[in-house]
């Protein structure tokens, strides 16, 4: 509800969000839900801010990784810059040549009606989402809320005749916690230092994140074209000069620590089994608007098993991939197509009673177990 941007919560709270530090610290915009939302209809919140918005396309992510661009190719360029060429590529009417130019700007250019439907980065934990496409595959399934909404969502996709493709920005890391602990960094200056260690000297305060700022465009402005004005201020900057410091160089040893401290935490994770990071803080007790941590993952869990089960009625399998299954084949295991019988007459037995539509319906019934608890019920 409110209890996040009033500062209500404790940063023990699984709950909690840093408000101050998002917004005024780093310029993220949040967008508040109306209520806690379940994976499948946070997806089709996003698809419907997109249409109510007029975005052609948008990125998502999960909110579990750590992104690192790649220093390592040559040449470099940022995670940034690579995800908007995958952008750009899958956008664009035509190729970007160096002999073409273009009399509108490449947003005016934009063309979202190609066969595909989303872009994976690392899988999904970064995404690019074809609005149009989305159209005509239609809203994740929210009775199927976590585990396998993926799969049904995706598959789908095939069904309707788009494409999923797999493409490349850079470094990304499933992890269940931050470089430096939040425990040891309240305020996040440890984890800015460890990426930005020149840089976040100068965030302590705006006038010196400004001159650094300037310094940094008179460098880079001067190596670019050493025969603009700004060479003669670049050579009288006291040293050393920024640009040169190996730290800010491609590879550079910070870069490669930065790839092992992420790759160990997701080792971490996996060895931990999925879903059991979420049940690491267990604070906020009595707290405004919070749910109890230890049966909100109990409930998680639950609620998440019996998604697959009605996944397993939709398709008739649990098997991700779909393989052999079509778009008519939803709920066919549920609901089979009733044979055409010809009528044959029955002689009445004397002394039997008759037996009613209704009752037929239940003997057509049968007992199903759930997967996820062991219940027996009829369906």
């Amino acid at each position: 509800m409110d209890a996040n941007p009033r500062g209500q919560l404790s940063r023990e709270n699984p709950f909690f969000i840093d408000y101050d530090l998002y917004r005024a610290r780093y310029g993220v915009s949040i967008m508040q839900a109306s209520t806690l939302l379940n994976f499948a209809q946070l997806q089709n919140l996003l698809l419907r801010l997109a249409i109510a918005e007029g975005w052609p396309y948008f990125f998502w992510s999960h909110m579990d990784i750590g992104v690192l661009s790649d220093e390592v190719t040559v040449p470099y360029k940022s995670f940034y810059s690579r995800a908007l060429d995958v952008l750009n590529d899958a956008t664009l009417p035509h190729p970007s040549y160096p002999n073409i130019t273009w009399s509108a700007s490449p947003r005016e250019m934009r063309n979202t009606t190609g066969a595909w439907a989303i872009k994976f980065f690392e899988f999904d934990n970064l995404a690019l989402i074809n609005v149009a496409a989305w159209r005509r595959i239609g809203s994740w399934d929210t009775f199927v809320p976590y585990y396998n909404t993926d799969c049904d969502a995706y598959a789908r996709i095939l069904f309707h005749g788009y494409t999923k493709d797999s493409v490349s920005a850079g470094r990304i890391f499933d992890v269940a916690d931050q470089a430096v602990a939040a425990r040891d960094d309240p305020t996040g200056e440890k984890l800015e230092t460890l990426f930005f260690p020149r840089a976040s000297l100068a965030l302590k305060n705006a006038s010196a994140a400004d001159a650094q700022l300037e310094r940094y465009r008179i460098e880079l402005a001067a190596k670019e074209n050493p025969n603009m004005t700004t060479t003669a201020e670049y050579l009288d900057l006291p040293e050393p000069h920024l640009l040169d410091d190996p730290d800010n160089s491609p590879n550079s040893p910070r870069y490669q620590a930065l790839v092992r401290t992420f790759q160990d935490l997701q080792d971490r994770k996996y060895a931990s089994g999925r879903n059991t990071w979420q049940d690491v803080q267990k604070g906020g007790k009595g707290e405004p608007w919070t749910y109890d941590p230890r049966g909100f993952q109990k409930a998680w869990w639950e609620t998440a098993g019996y998604g697959r089960d009605l996944y397993t009625k939709k398709w008739g399998t649990l098997d991700c991939t779909l393989g052999g299954v079509k778009l008519e084949d939803e709920w066919k295991s549920e609901y089979p197509p009733t044979p055409l019988q010809e009528d044959v007459a029955v002689e009445p037995v004397v002394g039997k009673r008759g037996v009613r539509g209704d009752d037929k319906a239940t003997m057509n019934k049968r007992w199903v177990q759930r997967a996820s608890s062991g219940e027996w019920y009829l369906g």
